[in-house]
């Protein structure tokens, strides 16, 4: 009764009503240098540079400089991503930062270069060897519309002004004539090789990278935004609908955090499930962790408890833990005991057994009156309660069926994650058996006497229904982590964070050689899960249910 009181005086929320920050990703300085360094940055190379010509001066204070034949050859060996303070909610700001090596021609095919200097003229070829180059280039994400009219939002990169930081120096430069004769004569004059060189270059790196630009933006958008699910999950006939986008956005030094906001919602309710209560449980989960508090993780991966329950309750009022056993039900179920009047005797032993002689018809139900809930800080990575589940035992007795006993179960089930980063694949460890099961005899008035024993034998008739009931959806419990392009979790620890309001996965990115994972490809839990996916972050929601879940 007190449960009762409980759940109907608390705060709740209508099936798939929007929550703001229903979940988050954040990623630190580290997390962000990885996702930038598996950024695919593709330039033209070798391409061929415009001439070269200066001249002025007059008489034989004169020049007439010319460089022709320049090829220019780019590899890209590296990008980065640094955040920087934004100050805002609704936007990010970081730095894109790409690593060049450039040479311009080689020994085998120097460029040309004709010059006259002061009534002097010569010809000098050469080329330039391999030299660092660094294009920087602001990157804002900003939270818009996302233009379907649905009034959700999402994330929009884009890349700014690009700057070119040259490493260029005299070694770097191989001239027939010498580069520092050379340099000397043109100073001669108020001219630089290396201002020439540079000032050509500058334009055409500028240009290749801005080429690249918009593919970039997206890559970026589609990299951060990968967190976005648009999923729909059978589970055992309940389709569990989970829609999570970006809603907010900032950064400061430490790093960046993406709010995710959304819903999950179910079909419609089913009629074993009372009206009350008439939404899942809503405490305003408290702040997310700072940034800061990340420490040595690449990315924090949080879903809130509000989400998480509302999931929950979906479900539950869809009528997944509603069961019927007996001749009411499917009489081809076979739960390995007799399935009449004399089960009821074995449970309750002679005081209740007594009342039925005969092995009459037994229906057994359940009666689920209160939505289960998760506890991130329970003892596990995430504790399941079930609460308010009856379990009603239904025989003929002096003429008509009666309820002679009835169990109310409460449960906390215990889900623990095992990554192997090997396969990149997650396996559930459930922890629901006899020290995680209570059972009381909340209706047993025709023999009260029979009130402890049928308690105490309760527990092990409770596993052989629970595997009936729930079939393989308690075993073998898997799903694939997806991967971008090489670039995936290597580690992933779970565990409650701001008081047990928030899941908090804890994972190191890095190269992985496993495939990618998602719904369609990479998760077991049966009975064709229909997973249709636009979404590729499915640990965000898949860690709340795997218990629910059926192999396939």
């Amino acid at each position: 009764m007190f449960a009762l009181l409980t759940a109907s005086a608390q705060q709740t929320v209508p099936p798939g009503t929007t929550l703001d920050d229903a979940a988050a990703v954040q990623l630190s300085k580290d997390g962000l240098a990885s996702v930038g360094g598996a950024l695919g940055v593709l330039v033209p190379s070798p391409v061929a540079v415009d001439p070269i010509t200066q001249s002025g001066g007059f008489s034989c204070l004169n020049y007439d400089l010319s460089i022709t034949n320049m090829m220019v050859d780019v590899e890209v060996t590296g990008a980065r991503l640094i955040p920087k303070p934004s100050n805002s909610e609704t936007r990010a700001e970081i730095d894109l930062e790409i690593d060049l090596l450039v040479a311009i021609n080689d020994v085998t095919n120097k460029f040309d270069l004709d010059y006259e200097i002061l009534c002097g003229t010569g010809s000098c070829p050469g080329y330039i060897m391999p030299f660092p180059v660094t294009v920087t280039g602001p990157v804002t994400l900003t939270i818009v519309d996302d233009g379907t009219g649905s009034g959700e939002t999402a994330l929009d990169a884009t890349i700014g002004e690009l700057a070119v930081d040259n490493g260029l120096t005299g070694p770097h430069i191989e001239l027939d004539c010498g580069i520092d004769t050379f340099e000397d004569r043109l100073n001669q004059v108020g001219l630089s090789f290396f201002d020439l060189i540079i000032g050509a270059l500058d334009p055409v790196l500028q240009g290749m990278i801005q080429d690249q630009v918009g593919d970039l933006e997206q890559q970026i958008s589609d990299a951060l935004a990968a967190a976005s699910v648009d999923q729909t999950i059978d589970l055992q006939g309940i389709s569990l609908h989970v829609r999570l986008y970006p809603g907010s956005a900032t950064s400061t030094n430490d790093g960046l955090q993406l709010g995710l906001d959304g819903y999950m919602v179910a079909d419609p309710p089913s009629d074993c499930v009372p009206d009350e209560p008439s939404g899942s449980k809503f405490s305003d989960s408290e702040a997310l962790p700072p940034l800061s508090a990340m420490g040595s993780s690449h990315a924090a991966l949080q879903l809130s408890d509000d989400v998480a329950n509302q999931g929950l309750y979906g479900v539950w009022e869809g009528g997944l833990l509603c069961f019927e056993l007996g001749d009411g039900a499917d009489s081809s179920l076979d739960i390995g005991l007799p399935l009449n009047s004399s089960l009821l005797g074995l449970i309750g032993g002679e005081e209740l057994g007594e009342l039925f002689p005969d092995d009459g018809p037994l229906e057994i139900r359940t009666n689920p009156r209160l939505p289960p809930e998760v506890n991130y800080d329970g003892g596990h990575d995430i504790v399941l309660e079930v609460r308010g589940l009856d379990i009603n035992f239904y025989a003929e007795l002096d003429g008509r069926m009666a309820r002679p006993l009835g169990i109310t179960v409460e449960a906390d089930a215990g889900i623990d994650v095992l990554f192997d980063n090997t396969t990149g694949v997650a396996s559930v460890d459930l922890a629901l058996g006899p020290d995680e099961i209570r059972g009381e005899a909340t209706m047993i008035e025709v023999a009260p006497a029979a009130k402890e024993t049928a308690e105490n034998n309760f527990a092990g008739l409770l596993e052989t229904l629970l595997d009936q009931f729930l079939g393989d959806a308690l075993t073998g419990l898997s799903f694939g982590l997806p991967n971008m392009d090489g670039l995936g979790i290597t580690d992933l620890t779970l565990g409650g964070s701001a008081g047990g309001e928030w899941l908090t996965g804890d994972a190191q990115l890095g190269q992985v050689t496993y495939e990618s994972g998602g719904c369609d490809q990479g998760c077991s839990g049966g009975g064709g899960s229909g997973c249709n996916t636009s979404g590729t972050m499915p640990w965000l929601f898949a860690l709340i249910l795997p218990v629910l879940r059926r192999r396939r």
